[in-house]
């Protein structure tokens, strides 16, 4: 996705390099559980063989299988936790991406939600045929497993959509999901909001002000409350997404919110979330954080005194340094860095 790679591309001195990927040493007739999520990923798959399985992490807090048959397509499972939003959000990116693709007929395609387990519809699913008319289609899916992501994707030449949508069916359903497993309800696509933000260019916090440690160290409690691989209640109340048209970045509003955004960077899980909340906590609810969320990490810059747009919260994550950051381990340890005094 173009947009995705640049905002990437802008990101990358405010993050550590990214890890090389670890293959990790299975037998080809075994089953291997991700410990972290619980999901167990079997030899086959819809009829479609593992060839490989590895860590794109450090810590496997983001896992790729690969899986294929001689003439039955491929499929791509992935299982990421992403740094914040859930699967209406992060479905949405994804299906862009592929969108971006001209291959693809994304004009006839439509999500669903899909149930990967049992009879909750809590995932969501999409299918599209080749835009220039062959015999061929591609399928995503993706399904929670507690605070986790589970995302798949099938493409087979010689196979018709409904065909491929079954084995991407199949397959998702053929993973072995935990036990424990909180049925949410029924997922929803994101839809457009109704009403655009308008932004005006706000200013920057004053370095070390008043109540910005405080603020700091309650916005990264808060992270760090957000990003335990605690499994969500059954009563627990989604999140409705609304997709922003103010910019032509992927920015998303939670619950129809005019105080904040997240502005998603990748379709894995990475976003610079801009809100209040912290120093709504504090008490003035005048001053709006910077964060950006990854994969087991969060962090911190200097916030603004308005609510800035899109390219000033891109451009203080690009050029600033963190106030801190949190850190949550495959153990579950949680680190939080302060600024030095």
């Amino acid at each position: 996705m173009r947009i995705a790679l640049l905002l990437l591309t802008l990101l990358m001195s405010a993050a550590p390099a990214a890890a090389e990927p670890v293959p990790i040493a299975v037998a080809p007739d075994a089953t291997w559980r991700h410990g972290r999520s619980g999901v167990a990923i079997p030899p086959t798959l819809a009829g479609l063989s593992r060839s490989e399985i590895k860590d794109l992490s450090s810590d496997q807090s983001d896992v790729a299988a690969a899986f294929g048959a001689p003439g039955g397509g491929i499929a791509t499972l992935y299982i990421y936790r992403p740094g914040t939003g859930d699967v209406p959000l992060w479905f949405d990116m994804a299906r862009r991406a592929i969108e971006q693709r001209p291959e693809w007929n994304a004009a006839a395609a439509s999500p669903r939600a899909v149930a990967a387990v049992g009879e909750a519809r809590d995932g969501l699913g999409i299918v599209y045929a080749a835009a220039d008319g062959r015999r061929r289609a591609t399928a995503l899916a993706l399904a929670p497993a507690g605070p986790w992501i589970v995302k798949l994707r099938v493409t087979a030449d010689n196979a018709d959509p409904a065909a491929v949508e079954a084995t991407l069916l199949a397959a998702l359903r053929g993973l072995g999901w935990p036990a424990e497993r909180v049925a949410r309800s029924e997922a929803m696509p994101v839809a457009a909001c109704a009403t655009p933000l308008t932004f005006r260019t706000a200013r920057l916090r004053r370095a070390n002000s008043a109540n910005s440690l405080g603020e700091l160290l309650v916005g990264l409690t808060i992270a760090g409350i957000a990003g335990k691989d605690e499994k969500p209640k059954a009563d627990e109340k989604p999140v409705v997404w609304c997709r922003d048209a103010a910019t032509d970045a992927a920015v998303f509003r939670a619950d129809g919110a005019s105080d904040g955004y997240l502005l998603a960077v990748n379709d894995a899980g990475s976003a610079v979330l801009v809100d209040n909340s912290a120093s709504k906590l504090m008490g003035s609810g005048r001053d709006w954080g910077v964060s950006l969320y990854q994969q087991g990490s969060v962090y911190a810059f200097r916030g603004f005194t308005g609510l800035p747009s899109p390219a000033q919260a891109l451009a203080q994550v690009q050029t600033d340094t963190p106030t801190g950051s949190q850190r949550q381990d495959g153990a579950g340890d949680t680190t939080i860095t302060l600024p030095p005094k």
